[in-house]
């Protein structure tokens, strides 16, 4: 049943709405998580009018051809890796096996 409710729901104007609004969430770089609670809190539910969860974002982007997002959170402070030289390394004899 959900399945037949999936096929007939998409090419709706309410549900082509939901798409857009996932894919501005997720051009703003939120993570899945993030785009759950702006969708609950905007009103919109998912196509069995239940909340939206992380997993199902994801499901969703999945969809519509999009990468789950990877990126930090914008609260988050960029982090700086400055990498220098090499590696240091330990010589060790050669194991030997009897």
């Amino acid at each position: 049943m959900e399945g037949v409710l999936y096929l007939n729901a998409r090419p709706t104007p309410r549900w082509r709405a939901v798409q857009a609004r996932i894919r501005e969430l997720h051009g703003q770089g939120l993570r899945c998580g993030e785009i759950a609670q702006r969708l609950n809190t905007e009103g919109l539910r998912v196509l069995t009018n239940e909340l939206w969860r992380d997993n199902t974002v994801g499901i969703e982007l999945q969809m519509l051809g999009l990468p789950k997002p990877q990126g930090r959170h914008e609260s988050e402070p960029p982090v700086a890796k400055e990498v220098t030289g090499t590696a240091p390394t330990q010589e060790r004899e050669p194991l030997l096996f009897q």
